[in-house]
């Protein structure tokens, strides 16, 4: 068959989602298109659900449609296995072993179908979150989670500090990527147990290091302002009262005042620390940030990015915003750094602490 475009009147493409929650769009040309595991493939997937050769979408008497190739997972449409082919339409769900695509067509004059909005979207894939409930109760309840730690280092003299934790499954049948995980626990409603399995899970190994190196552990929203998260904190201290804990929020969080004050004088009376990340990335919150300070403001790797080639305007924003910090008693941290150069910068410029690449990936740690 020879390639072609699309059947019919417009550009009919497959729409994800991938794990910060933005579209991938993977228009379906040429035609035939190919989806498969093999490099040969138009549309070449990783995952070990989909075969070498797992399906094909092709144009048949102006209609689109899909077939199986023999894949060992199968290809379903809406949720029904095709078993030779299917029709495909706008608005359609297609599974292709584990992965999930939406099948939408763009007109001709270049405008998408009403069905193609991110909204509708996040409705449309939340029909494959119930597939996961056994498993992703079962990591929950038998804490079947695998803690990676970053180090945090003091630039000034480049001593380790602390670690930010992050989580991964352990358990089988779940991706081991924590926004795709993520995302289905939310639709499961499972958000922040989650988060709580992993950063409880994550001070218990923690606590053995040496130093007593402070644990910076990230709070999902859906946990920030919950009632018993008080209560989980306090068991946490009383288990490990020696070791240094700070949680994150994210900046974006920070919509209630009074709650965060709140929240911030409760983590203050169990001597656990506060850090707003992702600080900068988009519109700085300088009233929450003046009104009820943190311990630790954690500059997003958008300010610290190239630092040490950027002009001298950003430069001096980025001095100012950290002795901003630094009069309210508030220690900055600079995130992302993945050279020297951006290291020493940053020091110059007063951040005490830094964490990245450059100082080493999120790793397993070995403890006694």
């Amino acid at each position: 068959m020879e390639a072609e475009s699309c059947p019919g009147e417009g550009e009919w493409y497959l729409e994800g989602l991938l794990p910060d929650g933005k579209s991938w769009i993977i228009p379906l040309v040429p035609m035939p298109f190919c989806i498969g595991r093999h490099a040969d493939c138009h549309l070449c997937l990783s995952s070990n659900k989909i075969s070498r050769f797992h399906a094909e979408i092709f144009s048949e008497g102006g209609l689109l449609k899909v077939k199986d190739l023999k894949s060992t997972n199968g290809t379903f449409v809406n949720r029904k296995r095709v078993v030779r082919t299917a029709p495909l339409r706008s608005g359609d769900l297609l599974h292709v072993g584990d992965l999930a695509f939406r099948v939408s067509l763009r007109t001709a004059g270049g405008q998408e179908e009403e069905t193609s909005t991110s909204l509708q979207l996040a409705e449309v894939f939340q029909d494959i979150f119930p597939a996961y409930e056994p498993q992703m109760k079962e990591l929950i309840e038998s804490r079947s989670v695998q803690c990676l730690f970053q180090p945090i280092l003091r630039l000034r003299d480049r001593e380790r500090v602390g670690y930010e934790i992050f989580g991964r499954a352990a358990q089988s049948g779940l991706p081991s990527n924590p926004g795709t995980l993520f995302r289905i626990a939310e639709g499961l409603g499972l958000g922040a147990s989650l988060s709580r399995v992993f950063w409880e899970e994550g001070i218990r190994q923690g606590s053995s290091l040496p130093g007593h190196p402070t644990l910076y552990v990230n709070l999902h929203p859906a946990e920030t302002f919950r009632p018993d998260l008080a209560d989980a904190l306090r068991a946490v201290r009383e288990l490990y009262p020696e070791t240094p804990i700070t949680v994150e929020i994210s900046e974006k969080a920070v919509t209630d005042l009074a709650l965060m004050k709140r929240l911030r004088d409760r983590l203050s009376e169990l001597k656990v620390g506060l850090a707003y990340d992702d600080f900068g990335a988009g519109q700085a919150r300088f009233l929450e940030l003046i009104e009820v300070p943190p311990t630790v403001l954690k500059f997003d790797v958008s300010l610290v990015r190239g630092i040490h080639e950027a002009p001298r305007r950003r430069l001096h924003l980025v001095r100012t915003l950290v002795r901003m910090a630094a009069d309210m008693g508030v220690t900055s941290l600079a995130e992302g750094i993945e050279c020297e150069e951006e290291g020493e910068t940053c020091s110059q410029l007063g951040f005490r602490y830094g964490q990245g690449f450059h100082f080493g990936k999120p790793a397993r740690i070995d403890v006694a």
